[in-house]
């Protein structure tokens, strides 16, 4: 086992209860650019982020029926202005529990307000930093429909008026993403690739992994930008890992992150005494540990 592998631990329940497997569409994909207020100050942001975003989300999100939550912080970088400040997945036992969260004062509270106290939507004048949240679709197969690049996506869903889906799954089965060893991906674009083939290579590489499937891989999903790739492979265990998994598509962008979700507990009670996660760092990635309803844990 490598280094990296070893910071993996199986969810703090030791099992991975059926209850608590979801549909890949039942998920929550995110990325966010940071509020105006931190432009100039990125450690205000990440200190902001993981001393009252991710705690609060947690907290309020679990006993309505939150269900395995991965938020990353990928690296500053200057390969590009689009890749961004935060990303995040999310999981509900179901999209209509968390339609029922957002009915809630606790879930509207974790919605927009405490997304708005550290995340930018449309106020970055930079036309390419917008953030987007939204519940994944099934990627097209070859021959049955071209990628869409997220932001061709969001404009055309605004246009009609419709709620946008953000990210693309690639496996059909229910899986828990709370248990088991997430690899959390960022890359970048290489300029001497132009978007039409960028977007190809993209597809045909993400074909042929659903096509030949290695065992453990129980989940993939990912967001093709104009300018960078995000995406989250989650394996049944660290020890299923597979260092070659995309290693073609991979070597073609410049990789500014291919690591393990770490886990990280947060309390149930808001009014615990946890100072939350203040040396969050440019790079890191989570994944929390909390009490999911229906399951009693000593947190």
């Amino acid at each position: 086992m490598t280094t990296d592998q070893a910071h993996v631990q199986s969810s703090t329940s030791g099992d991975n209860l059926t209850q608590y497997k979801v549909k890949p569409d039942s998920m929550r994909v995110s990325y966010f650019y940071r509020a105006l207020q931190f432009k100039n100050n990125r450690p205000g942001f990440r200190r902001t982020l993981g001393t009252l975003f991710i705690p609060s989300w947690t907290q309020l999100t679990a006993p309505l029926g939150l269900t395995a939550y991965i938020p990353s912080v990928p690296p500053a970088t200057d390969a590009s202005p689009q890749v961004p400040d935060e990303i995040a997945i999310v999981f509900f036992e179901s999209k209509e529990v968390y339609y029922a969260m957002k009915k809630t004062t606790g879930g509207r509270l974790c919605g927009a307000a405490a997304h708005s106290s550290v995340f930018a939507w449309d106020e970055d004048p930079n036309p390419v930093r917008k953030s987007s949240s939204g519940f994944p679709s099934r990627m097209p197969d070859l021959g049955h429909g071209d990628l869409e690049f997220q932001l061709e996506r969001n404009e055309k869903a605004e246009a009609n008026h419709q709620r946008g889906n953000t990210g693309y799954y690639l496996f059909d089965n229910d899986a828990d993403w709370y248990s088991g060893a997430t690899r959390v991906f960022v890359g970048a674009r290489p300029q001497i690739i132009g978007t039409d083939d960028y977007r190809n290579m993209v597809h045909q590489a993400f074909a042929a992994l659903r096509a030949n499937r290695p065992p453990g891989l129980e989940g993939l999903l990912f967001v093709i930008l104009e300018d960078c790739l995000l995406y989250w492979a989650h394996w049944i265990s660290a020890e299923k890992y597979r260092a070659d998994l995309l290693a073609d598509l991979n070597d073609k962008l410049s990789v500014l992150m291919d690591k393990f979700a770490e886990p990280q507990e947060v309390p149930s009670s808001l009014f615990q005494e946890f100072e939350g996660f203040p040396n969050i760092q440019d790079g890191d990635s989570y994944t929390i540990q909390f009490a999911r309803r229906h399951e009693k844990k000593g947190c």
